[in-house]
């Protein structure tokens, strides 16, 4: 039997396919992906200019895709765009490249000029198998950057874990800890009154001497939403509290055996003891002893985060560019000065009249 395919454009339509919709994210062991932490998103952050443009692909009544993207301008990006990596459709596992062929003539239905993946892994056949199924061609991909993100590979014990760090590690591990109770702080979980509030303080005071974050009010909501919608073992929040409050927090989201590092921050008067790594302990700590099978630590190399590693995997943003008009145009905006001089010289006459034309247009 094959798929077809429904754009959801109502946001009380999305969230009547909530369980089915999250049961797919729980297998594909894909946390970002759950809509208990991105419908938040939407309802609270989402771009004023956002149209909802979401594509589920559905065998008779059973969902067995769903590609949670937003129309903004002339892009279709995913739910929760610039505050998260690793959104991308989910579907059953088997059925993705039926899945594509049912999805990516929706979503050609919103007419924009590319559709982004921010941060996926590389293993994702989604750009692939979307590209191929476009309506009216293949469309044509660009990779516009590549990042590493370091991973825990979770064994059997903690002391598995634990033992295979080097001997300085962990003596430091246990110094800080010692410190810790001296000082009368203690590692904590839970995301009870006021914790959302005090992460996003230390966040934000984290960030405010070096630039800007994406953690503001709208966001910050979001996830206030999120800790009460997901069930309070997918939504972890680590803190070290003292008896003014919590002087550092990350928090991680959770789904089939996957946790994934969001965001932290701490009092820069604690940073001493490197928190984000006692953090990090914590929660590898917790994570084994709910049987999951591996940490995300998110996207970018940091020391702390190689401390902690077992091993790297790849995140690449891609973008894709329908066939049709515009995409000679949206080509030559994407490609670098050499390359796109290369590439105009191999245009005949009637094409570089028609890019200037089109030029002239858009500007």
């Amino acid at each position: 039997m094959s798929l077809h395919a429904e754009v959801i454009s109502e946001t009380a339509r999305l969230e009547e396919l909530a369980p089915a919709w999250d049961a797919l994210a729980v297998a594909a062991a894909l946390p970002f992906c759950a809509p208990g932490w991105l419908l938040p998103w939407w309802r609270s952050a989402a771009p004023a200019s956002a149209r909802l443009h979401t594509v589920a692909a559905f065998e008779a009544q059973r969902l067995v895709a769903l590609a949670p993207f937003f129309a903004d301008d002339d892009a279709l990006v995913p739910l929760g765009a610039g505050a998260n990596t690793r959104v991308e459709p989910v579907a059953v596992a088997g059925q993705e490249a039926e899945a594509a062929a049912a999805v990516a003539p929706a979503l050609g239905q919103a007419g924009a000029a590319f559709l982004r993946l921010p941060g996926i892994p590389e293993t994702s056949p989604w750009p692939e198998l979307l590209a191929e199924a476009w309506p009216g061609g293949k469309a044509w991909l660009h990779e516009d950057e590549r990042m590493a993100a370091p991973l825990v590979e979770l064994p059997e014990t903690f002391e598995e874990w634990f033992g295979s760090r080097s001997s300085r590690f962990r003596k430091q591990v246990r110094q800080y800890e010692r410190t810790l109770a001296e000082r009368g702080a203690k590692l904590k979980l839970g995301a009870g009154d006021g914790a959302i509030e005090r992460f996003a303080a230390l966040h934000r005071a984290r960030w405010a001497d070096r630039g800007t974050t994406f953690l503001d009010e709208r966001v910050e909501a979001a996830v206030a939403t999120a800790a009460r919608e997901l069930p309070p073992e997918r939504l972890r929040l680590f803190t070290i509290d003292t008896s003014e409050g919590a002087v550092a927090a990350t928090l991680f989201v959770a789904a089939g055996g996957e946790v994934g590092s969001w965001l932290g921050g701490f009092d820069a008067a604690w940073g001493d003891l490197t928190p984000q790594l006692l953090l990090g302990v914590e929660a590898i700590r917790d994570a084994i002893g709910r049987g999951d099978s591996r940490i995300d630590l998110g996207a970018g190399i940091v020391e702390y985060k190689q401390r902690l590693a077992t091993a790297d995997e790849t995140l690449r943003w891609v973008t894709l560019v329908p066939p049709g008009p515009r995409q000679l145009l949206t080509r030559l905006r994407m490609t670098p000065g050499q390359a796109r001089l290369a590439v105009s010289r191999r245009l005949s006459a009637e094409q570089k009249r028609r890019v200037k034309r089109l030029l002239r247009r858009s500007s």
